[in-house]
């Protein structure tokens, strides 16, 4: 099993806090954090067959912003 881990990288010109890759066997899978400070931690899951950190930067960085705009009560 391959696996890399950075923190605080630029993807597309904005920071992603987290990105972690790994591979098990033919499996790709990608986590990307776009924001680490909100007060209620949500997350999210999203298969596909190819996938890029750059996509799912993108997805993390949407679920973020929908976040700001309609904030969940705790």
């Amino acid at each position: 099993m391959e696996f890399q881990f950075a923190r605080n990288i630029q993807i597309g010109g904005s920071l992603a806090y987290l990105v972690l890759e790994s591979n098990i066997g033919e499996h790709q899978l990608i986590t990307v954090v776009h924001k680490n400070d909100f007060k209620n931690k949500l997350g999210g899951t999203r298969f596909v067959r190819h996938g890029t950190a750059e996509e799912a930067f993108y997805l993390a960085k949407g679920m973020s912003e929908k976040c700001l705009a309609f904030p969940v009560p705790n």
